[in-house]
C-alpha cells in the first residue's frame, strides 16, 4: 500500500510536467502518520520511502524512484548503485539502489538524512549529469550539486577538506536548502529503528573490545638477571647462552628474578 500526501503548490510550480510519476509528496503542516497496523519492517521502510520522496521534492532533484535498502558495508554510511534492479519481465536493469548502513543509524538524525541526500545526488548525476563520475568517485559536478542543495563536500566531513575524491563525506551548510528542509520535516518522519541495540540515536558507537593477545607471541626474559629477551609460544623452553639459565615468561619475571648486582649495594 502506498502512502501519498499533497505537494505544496510552490513545489509543484517549480517542477516540470514530466516529473517522475513515483515522486512522493508531503504536507509539512500535518504530522507524519504511519499506516496501521504496522510491523518493524513497514515502519522502517515507509519512513525511508517518505524521506527519499520528501527531499526529492524539496531539493528539486527530480530523480526516479529508487530501490531502497539497508545493507552493512564497511567504512560506509550509505551507498548508491546505478541501474541494479529490473522486473522479471524486463530485459535490462534500470532501477537504481540507495542503501543505508544500519550500523550507522545511531548517529544524529540530520546526519542520517544528509546521507540519504548524498546518495540521491549520485542518482541525480547518473540520471541528469553531463560529467558522470567513475564508480566510487566524487567529481566536481557532483560536488557543485551538493553545494547547491546545502551540503558541502569534504573528505574530512569538516571545513577545509577536499571537495572531490574517492572517499567523500560532507557537512550541512547552515541556512542552506537541506538545513531548511530538514527543519521542516513532519513530526514522526525520522527512521524509528537503529542498528547496534541497545545504543540509541545520538549516542556514541559502541567501542570495539580490545583484541586478545596472540598466545603465540609471549615475551620471555632470562631468569638469570642478564635482561636478555625473546618472544615465542607459551610452551617454549630455551636456555640463555650468556647465563646458562632458562628463559621465563616476562609476566613471571618480577616474581622469579633474583636481585641484580646493582640493587644490592647496601
Amino acid at each position: 500500500m502506498t502512502r501519498r500526501l499533497n505537494v505544496p503548490s510552490e513545489v509543484a510550480r517549480e517542477s516540470d510536467t514530466d516529473e517522475p510519476s513515483g515522486l512522493a509528496s508531503y504536507d509539512p503542516t500535518q504530522p507524519y502518520a504511519p499506516l496501521e497496523p504496522s510491523t518493524p519492517t513497514q515502519d522502517q521502510y515507509e519512513r525511508f520511502q517518505f524521506l527519499n520522496g520528501y527531499f526529492n521534492a524539496r531539493l528539486g532533484l527530480k530523480v526516479q524512484p529508487a530501490m531502497l535498502a539497508f545493507s552493512r558495508k564497511a567504512r560506509a554510511f550509505g551507498f548508491f548503485s546505478a541501474a541494479r534492479w529490473r522486473k522479471d519481465s524486463e530485459e535490462e536493469a534500470h532501477v537504481s539502489e540507495i542503501a543505508l548502513n544500519p550500523d550507522c543509524l545511531a548517529h544524529e538524525p540530520r546526519e542520517i538524512a544528509a546521507t540519504i541526500v548524498h546518495e540521491m545526488v549520485h542518482q541525480w548525476q547518473h540520471e541528469h549529469g553531463a560529467m558522470k563520475s567513475r564508480r566510487g568517485y566524487h567529481n566536481k559536478e557532483w560536488g557543485t550539486k551538493m553545494e547547491g542543495i546545502g551540503l558541502m563536500p569534504s573528505s574530512t566531513g569538516e571545513p577545509g577538506g577536499k571537495k572531490t575524491g574517492a572517499k567523500m563525506s560532507d557537512y550541512v551548510i547552515e541556512g542552506g536548502a537541506f538545513a531548511l528542509a530538514f527543519a521542516e520535516l513532519p513530526l514522526g518522519a525520522l527512521l524509528p529503528f537503529v542498528g547496534g541495540s541497545p545504543w540509541l540515536k545520538g549516542e556514541p558507537v559502541r567501542p570495539k573490545p580490545p583484541k586478545p593477545k596472540d598466545p603465540s607471541k609471549t615475551p620471555f626474559i632470562c631468569g638469570g638477571g642478564c635482561k636478555s629477551k625473546m618472544w615465542g609460544k607459551p610452551s617454549l623452553r630455551a636456555v640463555c647462552k650468556s647465563c646458562g639459565v632458562d628463559f621465563v615468561p616476562a609476566a613471571r619475571a618480577t616474581e622469579d628474578l633474583p636481585p641484580n648486582e646493582e640493587s644490592s649495594d647496601d
